[in-house]
């Protein structure tokens, strides 16, 4: 795996022996150390620059090392280690509750300061990597953390920024996997009601009975086993967004009261004889055609045109391929920091075969597809080897077809066309193995990749 990163290391020591021994003894680490001499050199160099790790001497010429301490031990919580020639239990116990991360007396034994100082250190990195995740996760819902330069999702995300900063109800239409519930989040977090709840609701998970009482709420004893009231999703909501994720799935006589719902701004829980007003903005989402919906009965026609007024389609991933690649390197930065791994890099030959995959799941799929890569990553490269058999498979039946499909007398083919004839068979051969294949046509790998792009050929090679 990757080399551990650098850590920027301040040595606060008047001693210039001492400052010289600790550069020896971490010469060898990953560690960009800096020395001063003085309280207040220390002080000024933490001001001016932030650092990994602090390795502090209490006893300084002009002053108490514990100065620097009731300054920045906050800052530095868990990342400061402690060197004294004359150190008390009282003094560790409160250096201690201030967050030091260890206490060492002098001297101190070279290889026991080295452990400590690189225990340290992965403390450190894990707390760095933990932050880092914890603002990845909290950006996966905002605009630039939508991953895509095709022209369709800048087109989309343009028109989505206009319509967040509105009141307007809006229904967002893809394909399973593509982002809906994102975009929906999105949306909310740039509106005027960020400061509010966004609600979600999966349509497609609440059972059809409850339906009803799941959106707007019910009295006590409005049913059996309603011990207490229920305010509903829609009362949750109030002020803020509600996410009706999977809207085609919600039975018919719903639909009739959602209806009335967005047009009176009311709602009435079961059992309830008056109604309660709300101010939620609705943000539907449907993996269906909702027009076919409405054709087939499933799917009432005048709510349909009441939701159906703003729309943003989220394309499938297929019909964005040059948004893999940078999808690709993403998903693989967040799962390297899920995973703790340090895999850096894609290898050119399994970016050809993610973009030529036809990405059923979409990007949840891909997302996926690197949670699992990460974790099973055997160095800092994924290869194409690496990817799962699916994403060989249809290459490889694609060539087989071509093969199948292209038997033609060889005196009617053209010279270009009986070259890739014959690259094809030596592929098939040969199991698909490309270094084979091109040794036995005496080509250069480059060049048979080449080729195969010329005539528009898949690749995926098994080994």
């Amino acid at each position: 795996m990757s080399q551990k990163k650098t850590i920027s290391l301040l040595v606060v020591e008047d001693s210039l022996t001492l400052q010289n021994q600790y550069q020896r003894i971490l010469c060898d680490g990953p560690y960009q150390i800096e020395s001063v001499s003085s309280l207040r050199e220390a002080k000024a160099m933490l001001l001016s620059q932030p650092f990994g790790l602090i390795l502090l001497d209490l006893s300084l010429p002009d002053g108490d090392g514990m100065e620097l301490l009731d300054q920045f031990a906050e800052r530095y919580r868990n990342r400061i280690i402690i060197l004294t020639g004359h150190g008390s239990i009282q003094t560790t116990v409160e250096a201690m509750k201030k967050g030091v991360f260890d206490f060492l007396e002098k001297p101190v034994d070279p290889s026991h300061l080295l452990v400590t100082i690189e225990k340290a250190a992965d403390f450190f990195i894990l707390q760095s990597e933990n932050e880092h995740l914890k603002k990845a996760v909290s950006k996966e819902s905002v605009f630039d953390q939508i991953q895509g330069n095709s022209q369709a999702m800048t087109l989309l995300l343009k028109k989505a920024i206009k319509l967040a900063k509105t009141e307007h109800n809006l229904l967002i239409s893809g394909e399973t996997g593509t982002g809906k519930e994102l975009l929906a989040r999105a949306i909310h977090k740039a509106s005027n009601r960020c400061k509010q709840k966004f609600i979600a609701v999966n349509c497609a998970t609440i059972p059809e009975t409850l339906a009803e009482s799941e959106l707007f709420g019910f009295k006590k004893g409005a049913f059996t086993g309603a011990g207490n009231d229920y305010a509903g999703k829609f009362r949750m909501a109030d002020g803020g967004t509600l996410f009706l994720d999977e809207i085609g799935e919600l039975p018919l006589s719903v639909q009739a009261k959602l209806l009335r719902v967005l047009e009176n701004k009311e709602i009435t829980p079961l059992k309830e004889v008056d109604s309660i007003s709300i101010d939620v903005r609705v943000l539907a989402a449907t993996n269906r055609d909702l027009q076919t919906e409405v054709k087939a009965g499933r799917f009432r026609e005048d709510l349909f045109y009441r939701i159906n007024t703003l729309t943003l389609h989220l394309p499938p991933l297929r019909e964005r391929p040059e948004d893999i690649i940078p999808l690709s390197k993403h998903f693989l930065s967040i799962a390297n920091i899920i995973g703790s791994t340090g895999v850096e890099q894609i290898e050119q030959e399994a970016m050809v075969l993610l973009e030529r995959y036809t990405w059923p799941g979409n990007i949840r799929e891909l997302k996926n597809l690197f949670l699992e890569l990460t974790a099973l990553a055997e160095n800092e490269v994924i290869r194409a080897i690496d990817l799962p058999s699916r994403f060989h498979g249809a290459v490889r039946s694609a060539e087989d077809n071509h093969v199948e499909k292209s038997k033609p007398d060889v005196t009617s083919l053209s010279l270009r066309e009986v070259e890739m004839q014959h690259i094809l068979s030596v592929l098939k051969q040969h199991g698909n193995n490309y270094k084979k294949c091109a040794e036995v046509l005496g080509l250069a790998r480059s060049s048979l990749y080449r080729k195969l792009d010329e005539y528009g050929l898949n690749k995926g090679e098994s080994g």
